[in-house]
This record gives structure tokens, C-alpha cells and sequence, in this order.
């Protein structure tokens, strides 16, 4: 059986407390996209928001999916985090990166547009392969 995501984040630290913290925050943000319990989603959101930028990391790293649950979930994530010029700036280079697959620079791009309600120019779409 999983074990259960802790409801608080450890303060990040040297670089094994912060891969400690990642996968705490992954762990968390796994919760959050499958549970259909909307007060576990509340507690995981509220966690999760106190991440700072390891946050957007991860989300980041889960919107390589095709799963619209996830990427709804994750878009709301993303809508509700504190540094709004932040979170949006992170994703639109997340976007806009060759590097990362298409599909997810698809869903990044989804979260841009229905979540944050940012305008995506041509150029965003012009270098999907």
C-alpha cells in the first residue's frame, strides 16, 4: 500500500533535504490529482502553495500528460499560487522549450490559456513538432 503524503512540507535545506522535499511535494501533488475527495484536495492545495519555486518544478515535471483530470487539477494549482508573474513566466518557458515533449508543452499551454487566461502568441505554437 502507498504510503500516505504528509499534509506539511519539510523546510528545503542541502541538496538531499531538497530532493526529499520534491518527492514530498510529488507525492502530494500525486493526492491531489487522484483523489476524489475534495477535502484532501483543499489540504493538499493548501501544502502544496508553500512550495515556492520546487513547486512549479514539479508540477512542471507532471503536466507531461494527456489526462485532462490531472492537467484541470494542476491548472488550478497553478491559478491559486501566490507569485502570479512567477508561475506564469516559469511555464511559459516550459512551453516554449524544444526540450520537453510536445505533449507536455500542450498541457503547459493549456494551463496558460484556461487557468491563468494568458494570450499565447503564434510562436508557441509554430515550434510543436
Amino acid at each position: 500500500m502507498p504510503e500516505k503524503a504528509p499534509d506539511r512540507l519539510l523546510p528545503a535545506g542541502n541538496i538531499s533535504h531538497k530532493l526529499r522535499v520534491r518527492q514530498q511535494i510529488a507525492a502530494l501533488l500525486q493526492d491531489l490529482v487522484h483523489t476524489d475527495d475534495p477535502l484532501v484536495r483543499d489540504r493538499r492545495q493548501t501544502s502544496l502553495l508553500g512550495a515556492g519555486h520546487d513547486l512549479l518544478v514539479m508540477v512542471g515535471r507532471c503536466l507531461d500528460t494527456a489526462d485532462p483530470q490531472a492537467i484541470s487539477r494542476l491548472g488550478t494549482l497553478a491559478a491559486a499560487y501566490p507569485d502570479r508573474p512567477g508561475v506564469v513566466a516559469y511555464l511559459r518557458q516550459e512551453a516554449l522549450s524544444p526540450q520537453n515533449s510536445d505533449l507536455k508543452r500542450m498541457a503547459t499551454m493549456v494551463v496558460l490559456e484556461q487557468f491563468l487566461d494568458e494570450e499565447l502568441g503564434d510562436h508557441f505554437f509554430a515550434t510543436l513538432r
